[in-house]
């Protein structure tokens, strides 16, 4: 039996990354961050996990797993940004938007069993795309208080650039590409602002985008 640890924090992501790492002869787990990856004493045989992880990237989770367990286990990490792993044995890079059938065969080929799974049929990826769609409006409304938050406390503004980074990453891995496109324009915005909070035009500029992208669910 061939262990398989999921660490991805976005809900959808983490179920369609499930999906493509289940098999007869695996366990599958999952959980949304790196603490709690590093909190279990369950020993994996291959970690899947994105790269912008809550309170660690997960080119730092490598080294911080494989020193906890004193072995080296073989990373798949997905990204939707072009990413340099640590040169390390057993650890890949892939691409987001994911190509389920690739991971599959990525994910046999780490655990040393050969391709041996079908792609996710057409209809489960879209109901993950249907879902991640229900999913959006409670997290644009939680970006609405960032930003409005952000006029006058710093940190708040640094959360917000990391959740419009990791609102556009989703975006992609759900082939969904206004929400990318939107994200990452005022990602670049605002990562290119001074240090500190953001101004109120600023705070008010990113609350109207998030409200338009709420408006444009109900047509996606």
């Amino acid at each position: 039996m061939k262990h398989v640890l999921v660490v991805e924090d976005d809900a959808w992501m983490r179920s369609l990354l499930e999906q493509a790492a289940a098999g007869a002869d695996r366990e599958v787990r999952s959980v949304g961050s790196a603490e709690e990856a590093l909190g279990l004493s369950w020993t994996p045989d291959l970690v899947v996990c994105d790269e912008r992880l809550p309170g660690m990237h997960g080119t730092r989770l490598i080294e911080a797993l494989r020193g906890k367990h004193g072995r080296e286990i073989p990373f798949l990490v997905c990204s939707g940004d072009p990413v340099r792993l640590p040169a390390l044995p057993l650890a890949e890079f892939t691409p987001k938007p994911i190509d389920p059938a690739a991971i599959q065969q990525t994910i046999a080929r780490l655990l040393g069993t050969g391709p041996r799974f079908s792609p996710l049929p057409p209809e489960a990826l879209a109901a993950l795309r249907d879902g991640y769609l229900r999913s959006l409006p409670g997290r644009l409304e939680k970006a609405i208080a960032l930003a409005e938050r952000a006029t006058s406390d710093p940190a708040s503004a640094e959360a917000l650039v990391d959740e419009l980074h990791r609102l556009a990453g989703s975006g992609e891995s759900h082939d969904v590409g206004w929400v990318t496109t939107t994200a990452r324009e005022l990602h670049d915005a605002l990562s290119h602002a001074p240090p500190g909070p953001l101004s109120p035009e600023q705070g008010r500029k990113a609350a109207a985008v998030f409200r338009g992208m709420m408006s444009k669910i109900g047509s996606a």
